[in-house]
């Protein structure tokens, strides 16, 4: 076990109130209802620690930039629904997903949610304003019950002020993110809405294997609008397309929460 995975655990009955203790309680000698949640709760920090090193940025980092930041990083449970940053908030540290999903979204002037991304367990976010010090300029919310693991920004400028090379580490969260960026503006002038809806959802609901174990594709609450809106196509374009893969077997699609059924069409319409 991790030495914080040792620490960290999270009060019964509260998944949103965490807690660090020196001694998380072991599995022998403590069979009651407290030592069970938090041997349970400090399992759940290993398959954080084992998910976030084989998926997504900090997967390429080296192991003890790794080891750095997840003994410093604290777990966080979020019900469907809630937030995790909002726009105007001052910089509270570095998030990744571990497990559901998230949306990253900004409030237009006539009141309406435009969706950014829809990230998905491995992705990191937030960093952009422990980098500039400016307040955060879009919304974080969870769109599942899903897990967060969070860097806080005092322990950011603790590694970073130790270890200034470090910053370069960081730092590859947002080129990432700028990569995204640029490749969806290339998709946009040389795939076709059905390509580039077959490719959001084969990456967004990818599976998750975690010490080799695949779990299924994921279900995610999504609109049609916000799909069109990801996409850069027309509603009515999305629905017919949605439709007629529901009908063909490759998605289920009812009451805004959507899964693939079968990936090999999906991803062979990408390759055409």
């Amino acid at each position: 076990m991790s030495s914080l995975a040792s620490r960290l655990w999270y009060a019964p009955g509260n998944s949103s109130k965490m807690y660090k203790v020196d001694n998380c309680p072991s599995r022998r000698g403590r069979t009651g209802r407290v030592g069970a949640w938090a041997w349970e709760r400090a399992m759940k920090k290993d398959e954080a620690h084992r998910l976030l090193c084989e998926r997504g940025w900090l997967a390429g980092q080296p192991e003890e930039f790794q080891r750095y930041v997840l003994d410093h990083a604290v777990l966080r449970t979020y019900r469907n629904g809630e937030i995790v940053y909002a726009i105007g908030d001052s910089p509270r540290g570095v998030h990744a997903l571990v497990d559901g999903l998230a949306k990253l979204t900004y409030d237009t002037r006539d009141g309406n949610e435009l969706l950014l991304k829809i990230f998905s367990p491995g992705d990191w976010f937030g960093m952009i304003s422990l980098v500039d010090a400016l307040p955060l300029p879009h919304n974080a919310r969870v769109c599942s019950t899903a897990t967060v693991l969070t860097l806080p920004q005092s322990d950011f400028e603790q590694i970073v002020s130790r270890r200034p090379g470090y910053l370069r580490n960081f730092s590859l969260i947002m080129t990432d993110n700028m990569r995204h960026a640029m490749e969806r503006l290339v998709d946009l002038g040389t795939l076709t809405p059905a390509q580039r809806l077959a490719k959001l959802l084969l990456r967004v609901l990818a599976p998750v294997s975690v010490d080799g174990r695949a779990t299924a594709y994921q279900e995610v609450n999504i609109s049609q609008w916000e799909m069109s809106s990801l996409i850069s196509a027309s509603r009515a374009t999305v629905n017919k397309l949605v439709k007629e893969w529901s009908e063909q077997g490759w998605i289920d699609y009812r009451y805004r929460k959507l899964r693939i059924l079968d990936p090999v069409p999906l991803a062979e319409m990408i390759d055409d």
